[in-house]
């Protein structure tokens, strides 16, 4: 018997309860009956539950960070039982409230490990729902679930160690979510929080962006994108999302101004090149459109959006030229706008035909090398014939 005393004196100095054998009484009942519940015995758990609750209420062992441990075990036990009846309105939050006010009362970090294991399964049990919630488009039931991931990486970052994917994860998704709710204000503080520590995929930057001109117009969308531009202006999305807003704006010159000193991104790679040529398109400047798009014929010579793009701006240079041969009276410059208006045609004429290699079927393309072929007068007239015929054929097919 003395053994037994003793044996239970030590036990109860462990838990920093010597002085509360009453108190302590409850909180070896809650564990014991949480061994006892198995996953299985729910009458077990809530007798946990009704001893761990009595015992973080009261103001002899309210301060003792196992009590609270205790606790969290037993909610985690609802949280994470689908056929338990949980006595709290989320039972994940709940058990993430007790872990952080054992956190706060552990100093000596004795229930570390413990507490790192339940917060983890709570956190990628949210994680889980929430992500499921998301794709069903349910973004008002993923939102909390997402603030109790985000409460969990809080706690986890108290105690030293956080899975820097999870986080990452979490708030990309709580950002894509947060826009959905239009809730910007939050979306925005998401994006900057996950910026800090990670790199932010464009296509989440332009989600947001996006909403925000939707709700706040294009001003306070360009505001939001030039940082993430100027960072990177080889980033070739974001530099369209922004030209895109600056034109939404009548900010010609200013897409002018973006593009000239941007310049050397031009030939870098494929995509950011079309993005220079298609600007300088809108601005309507042939001239540097036509640069762009021979520096992607470069880098993408059988790329369809090179080649159909670069022959559109040759043959409206051609007519350029044209039209401006049939408005001057001197005979050299008539005769070097039609030299001009002819090399930028037969160009055009070259790109056409490149692309009918590459694709075929791709009607417009043959239609429109078909007009030129007729306002040159092609003299390869089995080259007519055949085009015609191919023509002819897609039609028929629908």
């Amino acid at each position: 018997m003395i053994q037994r005393r003793l044996a239970r004196f030590a036990l109860l100095a462990a838990l920093g309860l010597t002085a509360m054998p009453a108190l302590a009484g409850k909180v070896e009942k809650a564990e014991k009956m949480l061994t006892k519940y198995a996953g299985t015995d729910h009458v077990a758990l809530a007798k946990a539950y009704d001893a761990a609750n009595q015992a973080k209420v009261d103001p002899k062992s309210r301060d003792a960070a196992f009590t609270w441990v205790v606790l969290a075990e037993v909610l985690k036990a609802y949280a994470l039982d689908p056929d338990a009846e949980s006595p709290a309105p989320d039972a994940t939050v709940a058990a993430l409230d007790a872990y952080d006010a054992a956190i706060g009362k552990d100093a000596d970090k004795a229930y570390s490990e413990r507490i790192l294991e339940g917060v983890v399964a709570l956190e990628g049990r949210k994680r889980g729902a929430a992500t499921e919630a998301y794709e069903a488009k349910a973004y008002e039931e993923a939102w909390p679930h997402l603030e109790a991931v985000m409460k969990a990486h809080a706690l986890l970052r108290q105690i030293g160690t956080v899975d820097a994917s999870h986080e990452a994860s979490a708030l990309k998704l709580a950002i894509l979510t947060a826009v959905k709710r239009n809730d910007l204000k939050v979306a925005r503080n998401l994006h900057g929080e996950l910026a800090q520590a990670h790199k932010v995929p464009t296509a989440i930057s332009l989600s947001l962006a996006t909403a925000i001109a939707e709700v706040e117009g294009d001003e306070p969308a360009l505001a939001f994108l030039v940082p993430l531009s100027d960072a990177n202006p080889d980033d070739a999305d974001v530099m369209a999302a922004r030209i895109e807003h600056l034109l939404a704006l009548g900010k010609t010159e200013d897409v002018v101004g973006l593009l000239t000193q941007h310049e050397g991104s031009v030939g870098k790679a494929l995509a950011i090149t079309l993005v220079h040529a298609r600007a300088w398109d809108r601005v309507q400047d042939l001239a540097k459109a036509a640069d762009a798009y021979a520096k992607a014929l470069e880098l993408g010579p059988e790329d369809q959006e090179v080649l159909r793009g670069y022959a559109d701006v040759e043959l409206r240079r051609a007519a350029a030229f044209d039209l401006a041969a049939g408005a001057t009276r001197k005979y050299k410059e008539r005769k070097q706008h039609q030299a001009d208006r002819d090399k930028a045609r037969n160009h055009a004429i070259e790109l056409l035909q490149t692309s009918r290699r590459v694709d075929p079927d791709h009607l417009p393309t043959l239609e429109l090398l078909l007009d030129q072929y007729e306002a040159v007068k092609y003299d390869d007239k089995e080259e007519v014939q055949a085009l015609e015929a191919r023509i002819d054929e897609l039609k028929s097919k629908g």
